[in-house]
C-alpha cells in the first residue's frame, strides 16, 4: 500500500471541489435551459393549437352554405366581371387592396413606349 504525501491529497481535494463547483454551475445553467425550451415548446403547442383551431373555422366556413356577399369570389359573379378589360385588373385590385383611383390603365403599347422614354431619359 502506498501513501500519498499531504500536500497531493490536499492538491487532489482542491481538484475535486472545483470540478464539483464547475458541475454544479453547468447543472444550473442547463435546468435554466430546459425550463427555456420547455417554455418555448408551451408556446408553440399553444400557437398550434389556435392555428389549428383557425384552419377549422376556416374549413368549416368554406364548407358552409353561407351566402354569397360573405366569398372573395363575389365579385366575379357581379355584373362588373362581365364588362370588357376588367376581369383581371379589377379581380386584382380587389385581391390586392389597391385604390382605384389612383391606378392608371395604360394598353401595352402605350407601356412600351412610356418605359422607352424612361430608359432614354435615365441614360441622358
Amino acid at each position: 500500500m502506498s501513501y500519498q504525501p499531504r500536500y497531493k491529497l490536499e492538491k487532489l481535494i482542491v481538484d475535486q471541489n472545483t470540478e464539483i463547483e464547475r458541475l454544479l454551475e453547468e447543472n444550473e445553467w442547463l435546468r435554466k435551459n430546459v425550463a427555456i425550451v420547455i417554455e418555448k415548446d408551451n408556446d408553440l403547442v399553444s400557437e398550434n393549437r389556435s392555428l389549428k383551431q383557425q384552419i377549422e373555422v376556416f374549413e368549416k366556413a368554406k364548407n358552409a352554405d353561407v351566402p354569397l356577399a360573405n366569398h372573395a369570389d363575389v365579385f366575379t359573379r357581379s355584373e362588373l366581371w362581365s364588362k370588357p378589360q376588367t376581369e383581371n385588373n379589377r379581380l386584382l385590385d380587389i385581391i390586392f387592396k389597391r385604390d382605384q383611383e389612383k391606378i392608371t390603365r395604360l394598353s401595352i403599347a402605350d407601356t412600351a413606349s412610356y418605359i422607352d422614354r424612361e430608359l432614354t431619359n435615365a441614360k441622358i
